[in-house]
């Protein structure tokens, strides 16, 4: 995927974020981790959990519990597969997770009319 698609993708998710306005436990679910992984990760590193927390937490204050809900959504996302935890605290996409979100992509662009605008 080309960077302008994925730049596309993230303006698509702060607005859907914005517009919104959902609460931590909507934001937490594991298609937003997937995503967030996907488009900010450094393939060599991964990307460390903080980081998935302080984008979905734009504008407010990180607490405790979101840490931990993060860290159990990513989690679950390791027992999946879709996800390899490299050392405590980062995350790595696997083959898995990309062909996922890949596909979660294409459906996107394919039945939504947001995701259209921005495609056009």
């Amino acid at each position: 995927m080309d960077s302008s698609t994925r730049k596309k993708i993230k303006e698509v998710i702060r607005v859907f974020v914005y517009l919104n306005k959902y609460s931590w436990p909507v934001l937490r679910h594991e298609v937003f981790f997937l995503l967030i992984v996907y488009l900010f990760e450094t393939p060599s590193i991964g990307l460390k959990a903080g980081k998935v927390t302080e984008v979905l937490k734009t504008g407010n204050k990180i607490r405790p519990s979101d840490r931990n809900k993060t860290w159990s959504a990513g989690r679950r996302l390791v027992e999946k597969g879709y996800l390899d935890n490299l050392r405590t605290g980062y995350y790595r996409m696997t083959p898995r997770g990309y062909l996922y979100v890949k596909d979660l992509i294409k459906d996107m662009l394919k039945h939504s009319t947001e995701f259209k605008v921005f495609h056009l």
